[in-house]
């Protein structure tokens, strides 16, 4: 910057200073080329990480806005200046993103010279100068459309055939188009048309919510049916644009609660007395069910698990969509009460707690397995058995306490064995009673063993990504993930990998880059 007695110093950096303190104001200097080509500037910033966006001084949004003046002539250069704005000083650790706006402001017209077929016209101011319809931000709404009675096409061909009346749910994408003013010659006469053959087009994606989420409970069909079994599988069916499926159940024993058995079940209310809603699991379509219910094309399973032995049971599916991220009461809530008839003599084992546990492995490592049964079984290890993948374990490991001498069982006795466990792999659990009746329950458990990436092999042509290998146990998922920055989150790369040894591997087939960090997870 030409220095003058307002600038004694030309400032080292265009930032200044580059590390502000917390509170400290930022000086940001501006190059501008040509002279005399703008007299007004503006900076935009945010502190919430957003882009900053905003016209002629007004900021949208969270945008904040400081003018820029301009201070001198460049030092070498007379043709170019050097223009000046302030950010205020924020507080320690906040992002700041800005941007520099500097532009001419005033009036553009025009006018036609005197000509024996052209009459003289005087020049005509805009309402905005050219430059604000170049760069300036507009808004615009649609005030005559009703989404429920407007004709939309089906597919994107304008045929008449393929429409219908009523914006369906789902993602749809809106375009505009903007067009500047023009003034045209006919008959001698001028006059303003509205719209001049130059236009932008812009589109915008959108989801519209013609209605709430749909679905219907298959199985058990109506209410009143009786469950004589400690389970009890539901099947719910649901429109495309479900996106979730929670349920909850109330029924007579609040031992089954899931803040009193520690389990995620979707049983009882949470210590606020709020229902404890937990997912329920998609999965492939029935193909016997999709001709009964084509509208409701989508299929979840879920289980009641501890069926009371007396009284009713309602399970209440609650089915949400894209909406109800941003609507949180947007939710259809589906009901069915069962009679619960289930026998009070029960097996569950509660150690491992859900199915698909994941247990690091080590050596000398012991695994407590606890199985709660009622107390009015028989209460005698010998009327017990513990198979791990189909292998008796030995009875004279077992050990029983009774109720409420321990956690894990609660209103029920507990018995426990001590698994000693030589060796990753998926396991079934089974614990069986059987003196008079036979009840059983079981559980998976995956035994990992320490997991490490072992190579980055590169076997693509030269600079390509890697062959990632790590150490894997036999039937375990894992996902590999990967970022170009550790303060980025880390992104999935390729399909989930299932093992069947002790060496899993997946090429990275993701865009090359000049560093990459790898993540290996175990999913279900």
């Amino acid at each position: 910057v030409l220095t003058n007695a307002d600038v004694p110093v030309d400032p080292a950096n265009q930032m200044s200073p580059t590390n502000p303190a917390s509170g400290q104001s930022v000086d940001i200097w501006v190059r501008v080329g040509y002279s005399q080509q703008i007299n007004t500037g503006y900076i935009y910033y945010t502190t919430d990480g957003s882009n900053p966006e905003g016209a002629f001084g007004m900021g949208q949004g969270t945008t904040q806005v400081v003018p820029a003046h301009r201070v001198n002539y460049d030092n070498s250069l007379a043709n170019v200046e050097w223009w000046m704005g302030t950010i205020p000083g924020q507080v320690n650790g906040a992002p700041v993103r800005y941007k520099v706006a500097l532009f001419s402001g005033g009036s553009y017209g025009f006018s036609v010279g005197n000509n024996t077929n052209w009459p003289s016209i005087q020049p005509v101011s805009y309402a905005e100068s050219s430059g604000s319809k170049l760069f300036g931000l507009t808004q615009a709404a649609i005030t005559n459309f009703n989404p429920a009675n407007a004709v939309v096409w089906l597919h994107n061909d304008l045929n008449p055939a393929n429409t219908t009346i009523g914006l369906q749910s789902g993602f749809h994408i809106l375009r505009a188009r903007t067009f500047l003013p023009v003034i045209n010659y006919t008959n001698q006469n001028y006059v303003y048309a509205n719209q001049a053959q130059v236009y932008n087009t812009f589109a915008q994606t959108f989801y519209y919510e013609a209605g709430p989420p749909t679905g219907v409970i298959v199985t058990p069909a109506t209410d009143g049916t009786s469950v004589s079994n400690s389970t009890l599988a539901l099947v719910v069916r649901t429109d495309n644009n479900v996106t979730g499926v929670q349920f909850n159940v109330q029924d007579s024993n609040p031992n089954n609660d899931d803040i009193i058995t520690g389990q995620a079940n979707g049983n009882g209310n949470d210590t606020n007395g709020n229902p404890v809603f937990v997912s329920a699991t998609r999965v492939t379509p029935n193909q016997s069910l999709n001709l009964q219910y084509p509208n409701d094309p989508q299929e979840y399973h879920l289980v009641y698990s501890n069926v009371a032995s007396s009284g009713t049971a309602t399970v209440s599916v609650r089915l949400s969509d894209y909406a109800t991220r941003v609507y949180t009461n947007d939710v259809t809530i589906l009901t069915r009460t069962v009679n619960t008839l289930a026998p009070p003599q029960t097996v569950i084992i509660s150690s491992p707690a859900t199915n698909n546990t994941i247990v690091p492995y080590s050596s000398n490592l012991v695994y407590l397995i606890q199985t709660c049964f009622g107390t009015s079984l028989v209460s005698a290890v010998s009327n017990f058995d513990i198979t791990i993948n189909g292998v008796l374990q030995p009875q004279s490991s077992y050990f029983i306490r009774p109720m409420g001498t321990v956690p894990g069982c609660p209103g029920m006795n507990s018995l426990f064995y001590n698994w000693n466990i030589t060796s990753g792999g998926i396991y079934n659990i089974q614990a069986t009673y059987s003196n008079g009746i036979v009840l059983s329950d079981n559980k998976t458990v995956i035994v990992t063993l320490p997991l490490q990436i072992t190579s980055l092999s590169n076997v693509g042509p030269a600079g390509g990504n890697p062959l990632v290998v790590w150490g894997s146990t036999p039937g375990a998922n894992y996902q590999v993930l990967v970022t170009t920055n550790l303060t980025q989150p880390f992104q999935p790369i390729g399909p989930i990998v299932t093992t069947n040894g002790f060496s899993a591997s997946l090429y990275d087939t993701s865009p090359p880059a000049p560093q990459k960090f790898y993540e290996i997870e175990i999913v279900p």
